[in-house]
């Protein structure tokens, strides 16, 4: 039975197909080994589920978030779903729909400055602070 690689690869395949016929690798294999490309394939979904898991449950988490909640609730949230943007990047997955994830994941962080922005006499919001995929307003 052989095994075709994949349209959307994940982070183990593309080890494996980096692998492939690469010198530089000590144990790089001299063709497809269909078990190694299956066990690659199934770590990919894998991860990919677990991500989903994990995504889901930080998603479910903001949108139980009380009206007050404490800053410190919110930053831990927002640093969450961060880190789970980084990581849907080296997913098995179409990611053209990344850019609206940007979105749906700063845009609200973005908004939250919006009501403090000007407040200090003299002291002006920072353009680091910004969203670059965002359209944000700036004061």
């Amino acid at each position: 039975m052989t095994i075709s690689f994949s349209q959307r690869p994940g982070r183990h395949e593309r080890h494996y197909r980096r692998k492939l016929h690469n010198r530089l690798f000590a144990d790089a294999p001299a063709a497809v080994d269909d078990d190694a490309l299956l066990e690659a394939q199934r770590l990919d979904h894998e991860e990919l589920l677990a991500f989903l898991g994990e995504l889901r449950a930080t998603v479910q988490r903001a949108v139980d978030l009380e009206p007050n909640a404490d800053s410190q609730v919110v930053l831990e949230l927002k640093e969450r779903l961060d880190r789970l943007y980084e990581t849907s990047a080296g997913l098995a997955e179409d990611h053209s729909a990344n850019q609206a994830v940007h979105r749906i994941f700063f845009k609200p962080f973005g908004q939250l400055r919006q009501p403090f922005n000007g407040r200090i006499k003299g002291v002006q919001p920072s353009p680091y602070n910004e969203c670059p995929g965002c359209a944000v307003p700036k004061p």
